[in-house]
């Protein structure tokens, strides 16, 4: 690094400490783009959950903002080292947190979707789906054959085979389903 640089972040820090609080954000702009390539090498090799180097780095700033003014080092060397040890310490918090059993123990979102769509539902699974299942269909009432379009449905038939069924057109079929999907999606809060 050149020497005007190690003089401006000196600099900077002096002005940190004599209450300018815009040399803080002067600060970060000249060191977090080295410490965002540091942390993203570091955090290469973890699997993509919920954090990524930016959240580490947001953190990092987010901490710097609150620390008292004239706790921060003098020259460059001391605040890189300080940057560092925050910067490191954020990574392996989130990498706790993000491990944890609560949180899945490390296995990604996609993965825990596969688990459960892969799963065999237990009988409770089983009551809560008919019990949902059978509110919904209340809910759609006795009119326009709502209910045994959608049961039919349910039941995997296509919207030509209902027509049949039913004794309607396709089109008319089609119609009730969007009236279905709207009274089903405003029921679990989709729209």
């Amino acid at each position: 690094m050149s020497n005007d640089y190690q003089g401006t972040i000196t600099r900077l820090l002096a002005d940190l400490k004599a209450g300018n609080q815009e040399a803080l954000e002067e600060i970060w702009q000249a060191c977090s783009s080295e410490l965002g390539q540091l942390a993203r090498a570091v955090m290469t090799n973890r699997p993509k959950r919920f954090t990524d180097e930016e959240d580490v780095l947001q953190s990092v700033f987010l901490s710097l903002l609150q620390k008292k003014k004239d706790t921060f080092p003098d020259n460059r060397r001391d605040l890189w080292r300080l940057l560092l040890s925050m910067t490191f310490k954020r990574m392996a918090t989130h990498a706790r947190r993000e491990m944890a059993q609560k949180r899945g123990g490390g296995r990604t979102p996609a993965s825990l979707f596969d688990e459960i769509a892969n799963r065999k539902p237990t009988p409770e699974d089983l009551a809560i789906l008919s019990d949902t299942t059978e509110r919904e269909l209340e809910g759609l009432g006795d009119e326009l054959q709502l209910r045994e379009v959608a049961l039919l449905t349910l039941d995997g038939h296509k919207p030509d085979e209902i027509a049949n069924q039913l004794k309607m057109t396709v089109r008319a079929v089609q119609r009730r389903l969007v009236i279905i999907r709207s009274k089903w999606g405003k029921e679990l809060g989709e729209n």
